[in-house]
């Protein structure tokens, strides 16, 4: 009878050291995914960031280049220069956040 009793608890205690590697394991998976989706995220508003600093970067010198040619004519462009690139520089502070 004794015998039985210590097979039963080497047993359960088995099945509970199982339970707790599966449950570390799990936390290992989820961890490691988390992580993954972390980094494809911030690589993401990193592309997105990249992407709308060049579209910015056109978009300001096709305007000095219209502000150069009209300065003396028109300094108005010049006021339109300046509210485009503060804007352009919050949207891109906003990408980055």
């Amino acid at each position: 009878m004794y015998r039985n009793e210590l097979a039963v608890k080497d047993e359960v205690n088995y099945e509970e050291s199982r339970k707790k590697d599966f449950e570390q394991y799990d936390m290992l998976i989820n961890d490691k995914f988390v992580v993954e989706a972390e980094k494809k995220l911030l690589l993401s508003k990193l592309e997105g960031f990249s992407i709308a600093s060049g579209i910015i970067s056109i978009f300001l010198s096709i305007l000095t280049l219209i502000s150069e040619f009209d300065y003396y004519r028109n300094e108005s462009i010049t006021l339109v220069l300046l509210i485009f690139w503060s804007t352009s520089v919050m949207i891109t502070i906003f990408l980055l956040y």
